[in-house]
């Protein structure tokens, strides 16, 4: 084998070995996304449950929260919407990592009677 088939060799494998960091990269931040989805979801779901208990009294429209949560600190609002069906309301929970609620990480939807 000669050197310059050496040197072939190894920048093939470099760069090989390139491509497969830059894709364990992307895997390593889209899993870091998934997991604050996740925990948002939790805060959400934390939230309807709050106004399962406590009945219509805690679904007040466009109250806004804060909820700590695997270490760090989400931001929620509510909205709370009256449907065609009289006592039935529909209620959205939006959560956030910052207080500014300009792109949600997540949105859940409930129904609730009065």
């Amino acid at each position: 084998m000669t050197l310059i088939e050496v040197i072939v060799a190894l920048a093939l494998l470099s760069t090989a070995g390139l491509s497969l960091l830059r894709a364990g990269q992307g895997q390593v931040r889209h899993l870091d996304h998934m997991q604050q989805k996740q925990v948002a979801l939790w805060v959400a779901e934390n939230r309807l449950t709050t106004i399962q208990l406590e009945g219509m009294a805690a679904a007040k429209h466009g109250l806004r929260g804060e909820s700590q949560q695997a270490g760090k600190r989400w931001y929620w609002q509510q909205r709370v919407v009256a449907t065609d069906r009289q006592g039935v309301y529909a209620i959205e929970v939006v959560v956030n990592d910052t207080p500014t609620m300009t792109a949600p990480l997540i949105r859940v939807y409930t129904w609730q009677s009065s």
